[in-house]
């Protein structure tokens, strides 16, 4: 459940003057525009104790999502490949480069309606604009959500968390904080090989 919630990915922030009434076209302009990001979230299941973790993230298609203790894991997205890492197992899951939510926030440009997701309406409370996108065909991308929401403070405009649904209707809920953008990064974090295993004959 866990896994494509990093994806998230996901995530980002940056800050441009206010609009009264963003627009969805504005909104992933302002997405698109964020070509590096370097920072911190914090992550809420119900049932669950809270996580915090990193994210390292330069356009197209590379990011490093990381969890700290107590179970350690590591999403890296090379930009030709995607793997998750177990860090406590050291075991490494090869996972399909072009997920639901790769496509949406990591590749060239972000587009809210494509053939993964479809913009199902935009809501306005307390100062934020929350955007409600549902996974067309979640099974055929190979996605474990089936809708996500992007939370965007408008004043000044950035975005400040998601939430996550999966197909059983858990829910996941991410805040950012502490976030750098359009700075250089690390790019050495992007490199991964996965561990070649010997095959017994």
């Amino acid at each position: 459940m866990e896994r494509l919630s990093f994806a998230v990915i996901l995530s980002v922030l940056c800050v441009w003057p206010a609009f009264a009434e963003v627009s969805s076209k504005e909104l992933e302009s302002y997405l698109t525009d964020i070509k590096t990001l370097d920072g911190q979230f914090q992550q809420y299941v119900d049932g669950y104790l809270p996580r915090t973790g990193s994210v390292v993230f330069e356009r197209p298609k590379k990011f490093v999502w990381r969890y700290g203790d107590p179970e350690p894991q590591k999403l890296i997205s090379t930009g030709s490949a995607l793997y998750f890492i177990d860090e406590n197992s050291e075991q490494v899951t090869t996972l399909p480069q072009d997920i639901a939510l790769t496509k949406l926030m990591f590749g060239e440009t972000v587009a809210f309606n494509s053939d993964v997701t479809k913009l199902e309406s935009m809501t306005r409370q307390d100062g934020h604009v929350y955007v409600h996108i549902d996974v067309i065909d979640s099974e055929t991308w190979q996605a474990d959500i089936d809708a996500l929401t992007l939370v965007f403070k408008e004043d000044p405009l950035s975005l400040v968390g998601l939430t996550t649904i999966d197909r059983l209707g858990n829910q996941v809920d991410l805040f950012f904080e502490t976030l750098t953008v359009n700075k250089p990064v690390d790019r050495s974090v992007f490199k991964f090989t996965p561990p070649q295993y010997d095959r017994a004959d």
